[in-house]
């Protein structure tokens, strides 16, 4: 038989070397009297429908398995009836040349299905919170767990041990529950070499990883408290609890992908000195796919995710109530900066972005005082000796000098009363002292310091903006919601600007005077994108006729070897000499230098200035006398006498049209002419009048 019973301890042991498919080799197993041990019925005696076998192990028997054992959650159910707490006679027992399959993974052609029904249940309460020996459900250092569907239950500790050198096989975990019935925890002991992939649900127990190597343990826990080991990441967690984590032992924490949104319980601990200190952090991941109008993928686009900071960002190293492990983990909080990236050739961009951060102190150990003067090397965990009329076991630990405000942290390394009174410290690791002023202090703050990195007030607003920026595009600002299980997918779109003149970029970058607003409007717009960090708005844009810089200021220069240049605020546009600049201009202050010109308006700090308005005369006899008068306003424009056949004169506008009177005659040359009068309109545009001097016969 593969079974076999101690009678002496009350155990039922499945022998090594064994395999069991099922547990039907239970049937029939008595103890050394020659009394049942198992009893075995079927039906639905476990609370599920169907025809799952129950196999119920008599108080006080518990199960050991040191072959292989198999048991599959829709067929069959252990249930363990004993009540007695027993040093190293755990209830349910991987030993370590055992493993278990529990086999509620069924691959079929709609699917794949795991069981919903329990497979094992444990009656014994425990009395003890933390001790694996005294476990309900234990896994040795080298048993092996491979756990896909179904759900086992009970009150006492559920234990993952192992050790230092233990590397096979490995534990898994896939779409299986642990429901517990009491407050009593979920434990994975020291250096497990665990596979825990995102399948794992803990429901009303107490979580702790305080010991695991596992980087990244993706789980579901609903009304649980967790807690782990530093550096230790949860993924999709469900907590649903008041009381969810807390800050412990000098340790960080990373939630990632969890459905609480951004309202965590964090709690400070305080039930041992010792453990104080540590963080939280919320985080989430996201894959954007950036598109355009008809969803075609789009590259090379920049991508800034904004990310805030509410204020209660803390320098490490100044808090007094920091422990040494967070001294040297943690210099600094996570700096508040935007993360920025280029979409790739299938308009993906993917992060993860830290969304809240918690910190917690327990500060009645550390103190904080101002020295009159300090001198020698001091570093963080140097032994010192203060000076103090109390206590007089005086030993401590120096944390850190801020030389701003002059202030030197320090705490006391034994667990006695507390520093009234400081004379002189003396450093005991290195060369070193410092003299006092005045008394030290205690801050009293036991609470959590938070710090979020959303645009949300509140615990409520999980919200974020996500910028994106092409040339040829208008820029794009996608609030995102990073609340929620799982990874964000996004779907970002993005719409053309329908101001772009020219959509080749490579051409726009080769331009090198810019002699109208619409290759002035392509310039900075390609340039706002080598240089974009997340603008809301372009350099320039179209608003009521103007290419509109809002409060910047131009400089038309006609002689520049550069097409655009800035500085500050200010940006320089070489327009050329050949021809005046084309297009209305809206700016702060607006200034035309080396001898550029413009046709069109400009508004320079809302003073419009209009354009110089060209009078063009053709076909003039050069050496006549040439006479323009404005009939509107009665002004002689100008009287001078030709030396080209063509004559351009510009003339000061106010924006409105006015009527001319032209005369021209040339009476003194050997062929002479008569006088040649006409009227035109001036307008915005100019006005091209042509002479036609009659000959003086």
């Amino acid at each position: 038989m593969s079974y076999t019973v101690d009678s002496s301890n009350n155990v039922v042991k499945q022998d090594a070397n064994t395999t069991d498919v099922d547990l039907s080799g239970l049937t029939g197993l008595v103890d050394s009297s020659g009394n049942s041990v198992v009893t075995v019925a079927g039906g639905d005696q476990s609370g599920l429908a169907g025809t799952q076998k129950l196999y119920t192990l008599l108080h006080p028997y518990v199960f050991d398995i040191r072959g292989t054992q198999t048991i599959t959650p829709d067929a069959e159910q252990l249930f363990i009836e004993n009540t007695d707490q027993r040093d190293n006679y755990q209830d349910f027992k991987i030993n370590s040349t055992g493993s278990l399959f529990v086999a509620g993974e069924i691959v079929a052609s709609y699917g794949t299905y795991y069981s919903p029904a329990t497979w094992l249940r444990i009656s014994r309460q425990s009395n003890d919170t933390f001790r694996p020996t005294k476990s309900c459900f234990y896994v040795d250092a080298t048993g092996g767990l491979d756990w896909r569907g179904g759900v086992a239950e009970g009150a006492a500790v559920f234990t993952i041990a192992g050790n230092g050198n233990w590397f096979a096989p490995a534990v898994r975990f896939i779409h299986a529950t642990w429901f517990g019935l009491s407050g009593n925890m979920f434990q994975i002991a020291w250096d497990r070499k665990t596979y825990i992939p995102t399948s794992l649900t803990v429901i009303g127990n107490r979580y702790v990883d305080s010991r695991s190597n596992q980087n990244t343990f993706a789980f579901k826990s609903i009304n649980s408290l967790v807690e782990g080991a530093h550096g230790q990441t949860y993924e999709n967690y469900s907590g649903i609890t008041e009381y969810a984590t807390w800050t412990r032992s000098g340790s960080k924490r990373t939630f990632l992908n969890s459905d609480f949104d951004m309202n965590l319980p964090v709690h400070i601990f305080t039930g041992n000195r010792a453990q104080v200190g540590g963080q939280i952090s919320i985080q989430k991941s996201v894959d954007l796919n950036i598109v355009d109008i008809q969803r075609s993928p789009l590259s090379d686009v920049k991508v800034v995710v904004k990310t805030y900071d509410d204020g209660g960002r803390i320098n490490y190293p100044a808090l007094i109530t920091a422990s040494s492990d967070e001294i040297n983990r943690f210099t600094n909080q996570v700096a508040v900066s935007d993360i920025t990236h280029t979409t790739d050739s299938s308009g993906e961009f993917s992060f993860i972005n830290l969304l809240k951060e918690h910190t917690a102190r327990d500060n009645l150990t550390s103190f904080v005082s101002n020295p009159e003067d300090i001198s020698g090397n001091f570093s963080a965990g140097d032994r010192i000796n203060v000076t103090s009329s109390n206590p007089t076991r005086n030993d401590g630990e120096f944390i850190y000098h801020d030389t701003t405000t002059n202030e030197v942290f320090f705490r006391r390394t034994r667990n006695v009363a507390l520093w009234s009174t400081f004379d002189r410290m003396a450093n005991l690791t290195q060369t070193g002292e410092a003299a006092w002023v005045g008394s030290g202090f205690i801050n009293q703050n036991l609470t959590n310091v938070v710090t979020r990195f959303t645009k949300g007030a509140d615990d409520d607003s999980p919200l974020g903006d996500v910028l994106t920026y092409a040339y040829g595009k208008q820029i794009t600002t996608t609030e995102l919601n990073y609340g929620g299980l799982d990874v964000l997918n996004e779907t970002v779109f993005m719409l053309d600007n329908p101001f772009t003149s020219e959509t080749d970029a490579s051409v726009v970058a080769g331009y090198t005077t810019l002699e109208n607003i619409n290759k002035l409007f392509d310039f900075t717009a390609l340039r706002l994108y080598n240089f974009y960090t997340g603008q809301l708005a372009l350099i320039a844009n179209f608003v009521d006729g103007y290419l509109d810089f809002g409060s910047k200021s131009l400089v038309l220069d006609g002689t520049a070897t550069d097409a655009l240049t800035s500085s500050g605020s200010t940006y320089t546009i070489g327009v050329g000499t050949l021809e005046r600049f084309v297009g209305n201009l809206k700016a702060e202050n607006i200034t035309l230098i080396n001898g550029a010109t413009t046709s069109g308006l400009l508004n320079s700090g809302g003073v419009v200035t209009y354009p110089d308005r060209l009078i063009r005369l053709n076909n003039l006899v050069v050496g006549s006398r040439v006479y323009v008068y404005d009939l509107t306003n009665n002004v002689v424009l100008f009287n001078t006498v030709a030396t080209t056949s063509t004559s351009d004169n510009y003339i000061a506008s106010d924006g409105t049209d006015v009527q001319l009177m032209v005369k021209v005659r040339n009476g003194s040359n050997v062929v002479k002419y008569k006088q040649f009068r006409t009227e035109a309109t001036l307008v915005a545009s100019g006005v091209n009048i042509q002479i036609n001097q009659p000959l003086d016969q």
